[in-house]
């Protein structure tokens, strides 16, 4: 856990607080065991799943905005505690960002804000259903 800590620049304190509420709002065990070495449950490795695909969804939107995009202070940021909703969203927002490229349209700042106002208020009851 102290080693994961590290590599998210957080202490580990802190990474096991958030790991126990991310279990107890889903009502899940996620990691096995007090002493290394710690194991996934079969709920961890679920997550860890859809976890990589968000990693590849942040990494495709670095490549839209590119490198000129972020020293403009064009910067997206997202934060949730549900990795599914933030994956969906984050597909909606490239393919927004993708249309507008490609359209040519100079308003893509404001059809990416609608995007973020729908996926800002949209219920994630589904998720719930799940665990």
């Amino acid at each position: 856990m102290t080693r994961a800590a590290r590599r998210l620049n957080i202490s580990q304190p802190t990474l096991s607080k958030q790991l126990k509420a991310l279990e107890d709002r889903y009502k899940v065990k996620l990691i096995e065991g007090t002493r290394p070495p710690l194991t996934l449950t079969s709920a961890g490795e679920a997550l860890f799943e859809r976890a990589k695909v968000l990693f590849v969804v942040a990494e495709e939107i670095d490549a839209i905005l590119g490198e000129d995009d972020l020293e403009s202070g064009a910067i997206l940021r997202l934060g949730t505690d549900s990795p599914p909703f933030a994956a969906e969203f984050m597909a909606a927002f490239q393919q927004k960002s993708a249309a507008n490229a490609v359209s040519g349209n100079n308003s893509q700042r404001a059809a990416n804000q609608r995007v973020a106002d729908e996926g800002a208020g949209r219920p994630c009851d589904h998720l719930r259903a799940q665990g």
